[in-house]
């Protein structure tokens, strides 16, 4: 059976080790020659994962490294320091949209956004030669587009009370930056990935996640996943180890991830939530001092917690929560 599992056109296979459990169980699978053995083990290190997760890295690098399969540790930086660095915020912070500090920054961002629509309406009419179609020009568009949000924001206040509208998350390039690219940018460089050669890629998503897999975004690539080849669900690749005597990864993530559940925030030590409250701030000052264009929504603070607040003054539960998955394929928790 596993020599038909990944009879395809990909000459090479690589499995994408997120140093959590179904992609732990996974490696097991191939020791125990029931899954085929790929060309190489790879972790894309974001430098911010959990002194546990890294445990894990430890404790299976010399069982793979016996085997005699490359175990390849890739990564595109420190994404904490990077995003003070670079003043650019990457992972899915928490804020409230809708508090801002003033009724000039909630017009700001909003006539931005119009600006953006307008500029891609006149690229794409252009390019149809329908130019002549769209009379309005961006100062009108943008005084309309004026009015009608002060309207709206007073409309708004009066009905609801912006203090007290939901918050979401921000925008996030975490995965994509350090998790995915760096990978991909290694199967190129050294597996000769490309459209006509594709590497295959292994993704440990269980049978309970069926809904995450999907075809690879890149032709260069063909994403596979074994477990649900196997008919395998996260309960069975706790019982696999279980059965094996080896113990079982914590959920893979970096210590400040703002899609920890609840328990997992409980999870981390007192040092790690010290440390994330350390980011938290950090982040706020970099943000008070740089010219970003999308300020306006931080105006409240970039946060870890959806209770946009320090995590080190939150009384987090041990109550089991459902993880907030940080993309449809791969990701962190995998």
């Amino acid at each position: 059976m596993k020599s038909s599992v990944f009879e395809n056109r990909c000459k090479k296979h690589a499995l994408n080790w997120g140093l959590g459990l179904q992609s732990t169980c996974t490696i097991q699978l191939i020791f125990d020659d029931l899954l085929p053995r790929p060309d190489a083990i790879i972790f894309a290190d974001p430098k911010y994962e959990r002194e546990a997760s890294y445990e894990v890295l430890e404790f299976w690098r010399p069982r793979i490294e016996e085997q005699g399969i490359p175990l390849i540790v890739v990564s595109a930086g420190d994404i904490r320091k990077n995003q003070i660095e670079q003043q650019r915020p990457e992972m899915p912070f928490w804020i409230n949209p809708s508090r801002y500090e003033t009724i000039e920054g909630k017009l700001k961002l909003h006539l931005s956004d119009v600006e953006k629509d307008w500029r891609k309406r006149e690229k794409m009419m252009k390019r149809t030669g329908q130019i002549s179609l769209f009379h309005k020009d961006l100062k009108t568009t943008l005084h309309e587009a004026a009015t009608s949000f002060g309207h709206r924001v007073v409309a708004g206040e009066i009905k609801s009370g912006w203090m007290n509208m939901e918050t979401t998350s921000t925008g996030r390039q975490c995965t994509f930056g350090y998790k995915i690219r760096p990978t991909q940018k290694f199967l190129r460089a050294n597996f000769g990935a490309s459209k006509k050669n594709p590497t295959g890629q292994w993704l440990g998503i269980t049978t309970d996640e069926w809904t995450r897999m999907t075809k690879s975004r890149v032709q260069y690539t063909e994403l596979f996943y074994p477990l649900i080849t196997l008919g395998m669900s996260r309960d069975d690749c706790t019982d696999y180890l279980n059965d094996k005597g080896l113990p079982l990864p914590p959920k893979s993530a970096c210590i400040g991830c703002p899609y920890h559940s609840s328990a997992s925030w409980a999870a981390l030590s007192r040092e790690e939530i010290e440390g994330v409250a350390e980011f938290e701030q950090e982040m706020i000052e970099m943000i008070g001092s740089c010219d970003l264009q999308y300020k306006p929504y931080f105006a409240n603070g970039a946060w870890t917690s959806k209770h946009i607040m320090p995590v080190d003054e939150i009384e987090f539960e041990t109550k089991d929560e459902e993880e907030i998955p940080c993309e449809v394929v791969a990701g962190c928790f995998l």
